[in-house]
């Protein structure tokens, strides 16, 4: 399970993202101020739409550089006092992955991270500090990643549908049929029906 990448690296990549439109924005624009002016200021209507299409794009990018740096900031304000450097940070992320992986605790649909916390003889805060620095999400999308492999694994080894999919989403630790299949969809790109089937179908 690889980690997101984190806000950082999305603000640099918007940061580029919106450098690169504003280049070309000016480009065009100047291209067409030049033929305005031959046409005496006339304007066609793939002008005006290059225009806004333009606009639409260098916004969007704004905005989304504005909030994904507005995390960065609170996220540095939240664990400014927590005291946990950067190897502490990865030291405990690897003890999480590894309790994860070796007890599977997710599967309780009643797992939470007050029971991390007690488990593993760490505060709340820096296993939340732990899992957005390295992960870039908080507990619960963590912990359902893990729930969501789990569940591919069971899909896989029961391609002839000896447990029906109620039963599998019930043993990852997920309460709800419709959550399972949104999250799931989400993360694989179909439904547990449609992952089942097509695995079968190549076995």
């Amino acid at each position: 399970m690889k980690p997101k990448i984190k806000i950082k690296e999305k603000i640099k990549w918007s940061y580029a993202l919106f450098i690169g439109f504003l280049f070309l924005w000016m480009i065009h624009f100047s291209s067409f101020i030049l033929i305005d002016i031959y046409r005496d200021f006339y304007i066609c209507p793939y002008t005006n739409g290059m225009y806004f299409i333009t606009a639409f794009v260098i916004t969007y990018t704004i905005m989304y550089f504005v909030v994904e740096s507005k995390n960065v900031i609170i996220n540095q304000i939240k664990y400014k006092t927590s005291g946990l450097t950067e190897k502490n940070i990865n030291d405990l992320y690897e003890k999480i992955e590894a309790y994860l992986k070796l007890k599977e605790p997710y599967i309780d649909p009643k797992f939470s991270i007050s029971k991390l916390s007690e488990e593993l003889k760490v505060p709340t805060k820096h296993i939340s500090q732990a899992i957005n620095s390295k992960f870039d999400s908080n507990f619960n999308d963590y912990v359902n990643k893990y729930r969501l492999e789990k569940s591919k694994e069971l899909l896989k080894h029961n391609s002839r549908e000896k447990l029906t999919i109620s039963e599998i989403y019930y043993m990852v630790g997920f309460n709800s049929k419709s959550t399972f299949n949104i999250l799931f969809k989400k993360t694989h790109g179909m439904t547990p029906t449609q992952f089942r089937k097509e695995f079968a179908s190549g076995v």
